[in-house]
């Protein structure tokens, strides 16, 4: 795998931080490819910044990134009355899963789109765009 980077590849870039316990956090980020050395890389953040330059990373902390083509106009399927969907919110870093039925579409007037989930005896009232379908009803 030493050999399989080429200039201009997507890598998926891993770092972690440790302390006297080991590894406390892990980070990754997409990089590419800018020049390739015997054991290291030169590459650049993706993301685009007046700051990015190029930094020297080990191989071994990089995965070549296989790009397919995708529908880049696909838009996002839109849940209907009876829906088995799931709705994820985070709250204060906390992240809430919710999976249930649609019961009802809530649609005021200046207020979010809006659905009451059942789950079992549980209803929630969910903001819409939190959705993806699970099962169509």
């Amino acid at each position: 795998m030493s050999d399989a980077f080429k200039k201009d590849d997507i890598v998926l870039m891993s770092g972690a931080t440790t302390d006297s316990k080991g590894v406390t956090k892990v980070h990754r980020c997409l990089g590419k490819v800018i020049e390739v050395g015997k054991y290291d890389l030169f590459a650049m953040l993706v993301k685009e910044s007046d700051y990015n330059k190029p930094f020297r990373i080990s191989k071994k902390r990089c995965q070549k990134v296989e790009i397919q083509l995708a529908d880049l106009e696909a838009e996002l399927m839109t849940p209907k009355v009876g829906d088995l969907v799931l709705s994820i919110n985070a709250y204060f870093g906390k992240v809430e899963q919710k999976v249930g039925t649609i019961k009802k579409i809530i649609r005021k007037p200046g207020q979010s789109k809006q659905a009451m989930i059942l789950n079992s005896t549980k209803e929630s009232l969910v903001d819409f765009t939190s959705l993806i379908i699970l099962e169509n009803k």
